[in-house]
């Protein structure tokens, strides 16, 4: 009589979880060993192999790996590779026999949601058996090198910067799930290793840090990236460690269990998948298709609509109350006009759940102006001559509001036309105003007692350093003579960054109680503003620091249609309210740290009162022990409240395979990933620490990880044999370049500068996602005169001014601007098919647009592809790249140099262009082959 499977093990010893993950598991069906070997081995000359054992008690599948096995151990004998182990085939057999005590079925028959059974009928008298495909991944011994000199090539192959990560290979030929092919995970999580070593020990040696790169969300609206959505009643999870279902559990055969990937507990499946359930649709568990067939099995990113039993009315919409500046720096760089003109352009696409968003205005000089606005339908109703009250308080050393809060919060839909006549009116009201005074502190407070029952936002618009009442400061830089600062009379750190008031680290964790984000949009024309000090603000409560610096090829003007644009984007994209975010992880790995605009409640808990679309976070990883799993699994939970009113919880789940070489742990490196994390780190320092210490540190963090890969990978017998080379893995190769970057960056090169400029860029850098943080410290340069001979996007180019031809015409992107640099030996026909003009006199340098030519395609190639470039920024992004065109030539010295009468205003143009030439010598910081030749004297040569 055939014995169906149920039975066949269930008198089989039982085998431990260990054992049993090394039988091979994926979707191919099973076939006989003898008809899948390659052609330079066959069954027979496997039979006479020195490595075969007695194998007369081993099942079909083990004869099946134990052949595959053997071909990969004969291949490996002619090899000479360093630090290869011998493989022990019998030792290793003899631990997979059946009859071996340690051997539990109840694991070996446990099979992953990703890959389906087959049963195949072997023809034997035990009738049909599963089988699952026993080939087993070999890439843990794939022993291949991967490595390159990085003397032989010292112009860096830059294409790989915008590569995707290193390939995630689980186990078993397992792949991650994507639940669209064309948004892969990498878009919402990011490893630095796409593997986690089998010992902690192992990853010290390395100097690779272990961090997740996460970005919940990839668009500004969610219409435009939306996730597959879990439907049914019951969200299954983790009854002890509270992880949610995902491709990566275990569901075990013949029972209503499954188990959990993280703590490793076998958890009960709701009724839906009961004994019941399971046989209506099958007599076998593994043709049953009841929880393959689930969304948040097939799928790595899922969202769940949460029907929590809440009172709906204490639901709060999205609140705004906006702090307008209105002194005379205000009044003169136009930011008082262009914020008013843009809050009444938002009014009617701000989110809203039940039309009941609201705002609320506080206009700031050296006093508060509160305004109380009627409705719309009343004061039609009585014909009333003026629809608003303005209050001006001018006591600043106590907070206190004229009329109670909800007479200040102003509904917007039902005062939509009186909240744009009061929006009109402003400037005229403050058009007098000749006071550089802003009472920030006094205002933030008074904001605070309007959303402190509602919580919601709070945007800053600002010209002038914050200089009255509570929370003044003091302008640092004015006290500057030479490189050093006189800031003893102030009674402050010789750190410039560091944040000059408490009130500004103590203000964020009161809105934090209360459920408060903070916007900051500052302009300055040549004036101080302390952005290290405020952007603390930002920083704590989930919002983002916007710095516009005055532009002196517009006569210190700031860019207003950028700031515009700005923060119309940042008013109406989505958010979240009330955002708990929860990251999960193997339970020999815990998050020691963050490095975001986000709260820490406690170790992998984190809290964000109004969590945006654009911001990205890096998680600091470590391991406390050693795994003893196949896998690593890390899963990021996002809880919160739609501008809607929806509830809702997006999982994301990431799996990482065990490895246990450290050639392959390096060869798993993602390259891109360790410079967002050395950035993310050294931005955090920057607030403690000079800059000179900054830099020092991320030097040395590179020299250890290099140093390390060539004592634990190279080794000293390849380094005799590859002598004058400087060996790292392919994975690696661009690490060097990026820590360059870095250190010539804006943010943390060692040159004399204003310290707003400098925090401004740090500020970007502590919550821009992968793509914008390369092109931030690496621009991307396309030879734009190519697409007059080719009409398509030209191929980026190595940042070096050495590659830019006479006469050519390039398009620098480092995703905040774009400069359209115009080499001044440029050929008249040229000039005209983009310009209209052969007179390059003709041509209006500085912020502006490429006027347009329909009869030039030239013209038009070249005006599309910066449109498309700016499109494919503002898809995840609120920021606007303005562009600046410059004219000039290079010298014999590499220098740029302006052309034409303004050539003083656009010298800050020309500085720039030579910033984003990394690979030239530049502050203090030699080229790009001579810090690899630095590197090497003081890895290899010393």
């Amino acid at each position: 009589m055939s014995q169906s499977p149920s039975k066949r093990y269930t008198s089989t010893p039982k085998k431990s979880v260990s054992a049993a993950n090394l039988l091979g598991r994926d979707n191919t069906v099973f076939t006989p060993p003898a008809l899948n070997l390659p052609k330079i081995a066959s069954s027979a000359s496997l039979s006479t192999s020195p490595y075969t054992r007695n194998q007369l008690y081993m099942s079909q599948r083990q004869q099946h790996l134990h052949d595959q096995i053997n071909i990969a151990t004969q291949s490996l004998d002619d090899l000479q590779i360093h630090n290869v182990p011998m493989l022990d085939t019998d030792t290793m057999f003899s631990n997979l026999t059946p009859m071996s005590s340690n051997v539990s079925l109840s694991t070996l028959e446990e099979v992953s949601p990703m890959q389906p059974q087959v049963y195949i009928n072997s023809g034997s008298e035990q009738g049909s058996q599963p089988y699952v495909n026993s080939f087993a991944s070999l890439s843990n011994i794939n022993l291949s090198s991967k490595r390159m000199d990085l003397l032989s090539q010292m112009t860096p192959e830059i294409s790989d910067l915008y590569q995707a990560p290193p390939k995630i290979e689980l186990p078993y030929g397992d792949t991650p799930f994507n639940y669209d092919s064309t948004v892969p995970i990498s878009e919402y999580v990011r490893s630095t290793i796409a593997a986690v070593p089998s010992k902690a020990n192992m990853l010290k040696k390395s100097n690779i840090p272990l961090a997740l790169v996460v970005k919940p969300y990839t668009s500004l609206y969610d219409v435009k990236a939306p996730v597959p959505m879990c439907t049914g009643d019951f969200i299954i999870k983790c009854r002890r460690c509270g992880a949610y279902l995902n491709p990566y559990v275990k569901f075990t055969p013949h029972s209503n269990q499954w188990r959990c990937n993280f703590c490793k507990l076998a958890n009960n499946l709701p009724i839906m998948y009961s004994r019941d359930d399971i046989n209506k649709s099958s007599d076998t568990v593994v043709n049953n298709d009841l929880y393959r067939d689930r969304i948040e099995v097939k799928n790595s990113v899922v969202e769940y609509a949460l029907h929590d039993p809440i009172d709906r009315s204490a639901i709060n919409s999205l609140n705004y109350t906006f702090i307008i500046d209105v002194s005379y720096n205000s009044i003169k760089n136009g930011m008082l006009q262009k914020t008013v003109g843009t809050i009444r352009e938002t009014l009617d696409r701000i989110p809203s759940y039940d039309n009941g968003s609201t705002l609320s205005l506080i206009c700031v000089n050296d006093a508060l102006h509160f305004f109380s606005i009627i409705a719309d339908e009343i004061s039609e109703e009585k014909k009333m001559t003026s629809c608003f009250t303005m209050y001006d308080i001018h006591d600043l050393d106590e907070a206190w509001l004229p009329v109670p809060p909800h007479r200040l919060r102003i509904p917007i839909v039902s005062h939509i036309k009186n909240i744009k006549h009061v929006l009109e009116t402003i400037p005229s009201l403050f058009k007098n105003g000749s006071g550089c005074f802003f009472a920030l502190g006094p205002a933030l407070e008074a904001s605070f007692k309007i959303l402190e029952k509602t919580g919601g936002k709070i945007v800053v618009t600002g010209a002038t350093l914050p200089n009255i009442g509570i929370g003044k400061l003091k302008d640092r830089e004015a006290r500057k003579t030479g490189v050093n600062d006189m800031r003893s009379e102030f009674g402050l750190s010789s750190n410039a960054l560091q944040c000059q008031d408490e009130f500004y680290h103590e203000f964020p964790l009161k809105c934090l109680e209360h459920g408060i984000s903070i916007d900051l949009f500052f302009s300055a024309t040549d004036n101080y503003l302390d952005i290290a000090t405020i952007s603390n603000l930002p920083r704590a409560t989930s919002g983002r620091m916007h710095y516009y610096r005055g532009i002196k090829a517009q006569d210190n003007q700031f860019d207003d249609v950028k700031y515009s644009i700005e923060l119309y984007s940042t008013l109406t994209m989505d958010v979240s309210l009330d955002t708990v975010m929860k990251v999960q992880t193997s339970s020999n790995i815990t998050v020691s740290s963050v490095y975001g605009h986000i709260f820490e409640k406690s170790p992998g808990l984190f809290y964000s009162p109004v969590m945006p679309r654009v911001q990205t976070y890096v998680f600091d990883l470590e391991m406390n022990g050693d795994s003893a799993n196949d896998t690593a699994c890390f899963q990021i939970s996002v809880i919160s409240t739609l501008t809607s009113g929806e509830r809702r919880l997006r999982v994301i789940t990431l799996a990482l395979p065990i490895i246990s070489s450290m050639t392959e742990l390096y060869n798993k490196a993602d390259q891109v990933a360790i410079a967002m994390y050395y950035a993310r780190k050294a931005a955090d320092d920057m607030r403690l620490e000079t800059s000179e210490s900054v830099r020092s540190t991320m030097k040395a963090e590179l020299s250890k990880l290099l140093q390390s890969y060539t004592k634990e990978v190279i080794g000293p017998r390849l380094r005799n044999e590859a002598k004058n080379t400087f060996q790292i893995s392919t994975s690696l190769k661009l690490l060097p370049l990026m820590v360059l970057a870095l250190l010539k960056s804006t943010g943390f090169r060692d040159a004399q500068m204003s310290d707003d400029i400098r925090m401004g860029f740090i500020s970007i850098i502590e919550t821009c996602s992968i793509p914008d943080f390369v092109k931030m410290i690496y621009p991307t340069i396309y030879p734009l005169h190519e697409m007059r001979v080719v009409a398509q996007q030209p191929k980026a180019m190595n940042d070096s001014v050495l590659n830019c031809q006479e006469g050519g015409i390039y398009l620098i992107d480092n995703t905040v601007d774009l400069v359209l640099w115009v080499d001044s030996h440029i050929d008249k026909e040229m000039l005209a098919d983009l310009f209209g003009t052969e007179n390059i006199e003709d041509i209006v340098q500085g912020l502006n647009e490429i006027p347009e030519f329909p009869d030039s395609s030239f013209n038009y190639n070249v005006r599309n592809f910066l449109e498309r470039l700016r499109e494919k920024t503002q898809e995840s992004n609120v920021k606007y790249q303005s562009l600046y065109i410059f004219i000039g030539h290079r010298t014999p010295e590499n220098s740029v140099v302006p052309y034409g009468s303004d050539s003083a205003k656009l010298q800050g143009v020309a500085s720039g262009i030579i910033d984003s030439m990394v690979e030239d010598p530049n502050y203090q910081c030699g080229s790009y082959q001579q810090y690899i030749e630095e590197l090497y004297s003081k890895i290899i040569g010393k």
